[in-house]
């Protein structure tokens, strides 16, 4: 069979494009980093063992976006598995995670949270936007797909299980046209600000 190259860490910043395929990273603080301007494509990887972040899309500076596009890579028992992050002034973050698998062991640390957006100092939802879509999340111990504070998240298609929380909204936007499979967690879906969830 074979084998993945193995890196202990990969991060990508400034305005440049960067594609990563068939690597494998393990036991680094983040494994796979997009930042101010990046735009970084992930693809058919393994990232194991992060004790931040397994894959993650920043943005510090104001007038650029980062991209991060994450499809068929398996992220597993890492603290977050897909993470993005902005607001406060900076310019947008903007994920799009596909057919990716998050796992954890259920237990903190590590394997805390799946999928996750987070933009502190955002007014409108916008800073930070994530786009899931027929991911699965397996048995992390917080929150499986989750829309903090400045962000949106769309998801769709995913399968939530055996975690803390399966959609989880808090201060963000989800939204969701009803068909993700959310089973088998302590709550299923929680938050105010869930739309068109059914």
């Amino acid at each position: 069979g074979c084998s993945l190259p193995t890196s202990s860490t990969l991060t990508v910043g400034g305005t440049v494009k960067a594609v990563i395929t068939r690597t494998r990273v393990q036991r680094s603080a983040v494994g796979i980093g997009a930042g101010n301007g990046a735009a970084v494509t992930v693809a058919h990887s393994l990232v194991e063992g992060a004790t931040f972040a397994g894959v993650q899309a920043g943005n510090s500076a104001p007038s650029v976006t980062t991209r991060l596009l994450v499809t068929d890579t398996v992220v597993a028992n890492s603290r977050i598995g897909i993470f993005g992050f902005g607001g406060n002034g900076a310019g947008p973050v903007r994920i799009s995670a596909e057919r990716n698998q998050v796992l954890g062991t259920a237990v903190a640390p590590p394997s805390s949270y799946g999928i996750v957006a987070e933009g502190p100092g955002c007014a409108d939802n916008e800073c930070v936007r994530i786009i899931a879509t027929e991911n699965v999340v397996t048995a992390v111990f917080n929150q499986g797909i989750a829309a903090l504070p400045g962000t949106t998240v769309v998801a769709s298609g995913n399968r939530v299980t055996e975690s803390g929380y399966g959609l989880y909204a808090a201060g963000g936007e989800l939204w969701t046209i009803g068909n993700n499979t959310v089973e088998k967690n302590g709550v299923d879906a929680s938050g105010t600000t869930l739309k068109g969830l059914r």
